[in-house]
């Protein structure tokens, strides 16, 4: 239950006190930041909203947020190894990028302007980082918690695998739906953006080390 718990960023805790990365770069350019081990940290494309993090082996945890488009990282990890991957975005945009875990920092909000992209205003800037996203992020944060808890704990996702949600919970404004997803070839690659679609807020899915028998839970939570 501890490990299930670990992967709800608590996403609003990262917003006070955090620090900011302001990174400029290139469409197929290739930047380098530092990642919290203790908090969160959040990368926002400024002007864009990133569709896809493409990499392999991680010792990270993602949420990507449908509201704001930004992806929420939080570090499960043992050793302080580098890591690199691919940003993709909505509007086409590839970026390399290089992530390096470090101790002793706050969460951190990585902002990335790519030279030519989309030009963002200082008030969406300000609304990004804070103010009602913050609210949002901490009620479907809060949401998700109260589903692992109530609705999966323990239990192992069922067989065969479905579509069908195998359990349906209602908050205000919000419905989570809970699957069971076979995770062995040939089925693809099992990622958040596979369940996005209009109306879905956010996409948990269940830690590599939790998964058994080749199986997933994910949660979507809906619009109601």
């Amino acid at each position: 239950m501890k490990h299930l718990l670990a992967f709800i960023i608590l996403i609003s805790t990262s917003v006070v006190g955090n620090a900011s990365q302001n990174i400029n770069t290139e469409a197929d350019g290739y930047v380098t930041f530092y990642a919290a081990t203790s908090g969160v940290t959040r990368v926002s494309v400024a002007g864009d909203r990133i569709r896809r993090i493409v990499n392999q082996d991680t010792q990270f945890e993602m949420v990507n947020d449908d509201e704001t488009g930004d992806v929420f990282f939080r570090y499960i990890g043992e050793n302080l190894t580098v890591e690199t991957g691919y940003i993709i975005t909505e509007q086409g945009i590839t970026i390399s990028f290089q992530m390096t875990p470090r101790e002793g920092v706050p969460s951190q909000t990585v902002i990335l302007t790519v030279k030519g992209g989309p030009e963002v205003s200082e008030e969406s800037r300000f609304e990004v980082s804070g103010g009602s996203g913050d609210s949002h992020a901490s009620s479907l944060t809060a949401f998700v918690r109260k589903i692992i808890l109530e609705k999966i704990g323990s239990r192992t996702p069922p067989s065969p695998n479905s579509r069908t949600a195998a359990i349906v919970m209602g908050a205000s404004g919000m419905v989570g739906k809970v699957y069971s997803v076979k995770t062995t070839s040939p089925s693809p690659y099992l990622r958040p953006q596979t369940f996005y679609k209009d109306g879905v807020l956010a996409v948990w899915m269940q830690p590599l080390a939790q998964r058994s028998a080749g199986r997933a839970w994910v949660i979507v939570v809906e619009k109601r």
